[in-house]
């Protein structure tokens, strides 16, 4: 690996770390909905302005309705759940649960496209979830219900996100990758 790619991954893994922090911070001062929102909102116009500089065409009028359900279900209903989540644990556990997303991936693909899990899979997996649990340090939480239920938003969306990698192989044959 090039030093400039190891320095755009550890970049790209603080902007997407940090998002947990800005949600433990806003989402209690603008509500999970509305901080949803404002993530969408803002990756859409940095999305639409990048497309825009170069002259990208998405193919919007073709395949809006799959665009309309990735984005629903990869990005705006898991943003809501986290954010949610984020009023009752803290962010470290939100990162924890995010982790499991490839969990969910192979749980989604082994359903619907046939895939085979592999103990080797399976403990990659277990591997990758510990390792993002001793990183951010998790330590101890009251289980309430409040808890329960945020906990249970933070699995939901990663969930979302294999439902969403398993549509876009079912259905976005013929779409540009970088439009997805």
């Amino acid at each position: 690996m090039r030093p400039v790619d190891l320095l755009r991954l550890l970049l790209l893994a603080a902007i997407w770390g940090s998002s947990f922090l800005f949600m433990r911070l806003v989402a209690p001062a603008l509500g999970p909905l509305l901080t949803a929102e404002l993530r969408v909102l803002l990756a859409g116009l940095a999305l639409f302005a990048w497309f825009r500089a170069t002259g990208t065409d998405l193919g919007l009028r073709a395949h809006w309705r799959f665009f309309v359900i990735v984005g629903t279900v990869n990005s705006g209903v898991p943003f809501a759940l986290f954010a949610y989540a984020a009023l009752h644990i803290p962010a470290a556990y939100s990162a924890v649960l995010n982790a499991t997303a490839p969990l969910f991936g192979v749980i989604c693909a082994a359903v619907w496209l046939r895939e085979r899990v592999t103990p080797a899979r399976v403990a990659g997996l277990a591997l990758g979830i510990a390792g993002v649990a001793v990183m951010v340090g998790v330590g101890p939480v009251q289980p309430t219900p409040q808890v329960l239920l945020a906990v249970g938003a933070g699995l939901a969306a990663p969930l979302c996100y294999g439902l969403a990698a398993t549509y876009i192989k079912l259905h976005g044959a013929g779409i540009r990758p970088g439009a997805v």
